[in-house]
């Protein structure tokens, strides 16, 4: 993690995929996407002081994701479910804390993260869920509000039910 200094490191690193594109050399350490190992990083934000976390997941939260047809799309949908899974564990985690509103996704398209030709379908539909959800919202302390897997929660010993 970078947390102070200069923004170039810090940008280039949250490119760097593994087998993809390079590590960002920076201070004696070779760094990559911090989606690596934390896709949403919900326990970090709470660590360095976060007091409310909204959330824009980009793997398709509350939508179930097309099966795999190839080899590829298998490997990208067991990183996505992945990704999922680790977001879905810590939501509630860091929710019994400080209020985290998760914002629904598009709908789950069969689009390849290396080709930008879906991109604005998916910044419109995922507008668009955001502004239902958000319409409605209130959000009255800590609590989970939304959820990775789309499902209202019911969190009602945090403070949630929305």
């Amino acid at each position: 993690m970078i947390s102070t200094g200069s923004l170039l490191p810090a940008l280039l690193a949250s490119a760097a995929i593994p087998g993809i594109f390079p590590p960002v050399h920076h201070d004696g350490r070779n760094l990559y996407d911090g989606g690596v190992v934390a896709n949403v990083p919900l326990l970090q934000a709470l660590a360095m002081g976060a007091r409310s976390l909204v959330v824009l997941d980009c793997t398709f939260p509350g939508h179930l994701l097309p099966p795999p047809e190839s080899l590829a799309e298998t490997v990208l949908f067991t990183a996505m479910v992945s990704m999922r899974s680790q977001a879905s564990f810590e939501a509630p985690l860091v929710a019994a804390h400080i209020p985290v509103v998760y914002l629904p996704g598009p709908a789950a398209c069969r689009c390849s993260p290396f080709n930008f030709g879906s991109t604005q379908v998916l910044i419109e539909g995922a507008y668009e869920a955001a502004l239902s959800f958000l319409q409605d919202l209130q959000v009255d302390g800590p609590g989970l509000y939304g959820s990775p897997s789309g499902q209202r929660t019911d969190w009602s010993d945090t403070g949630s039910g929305r």
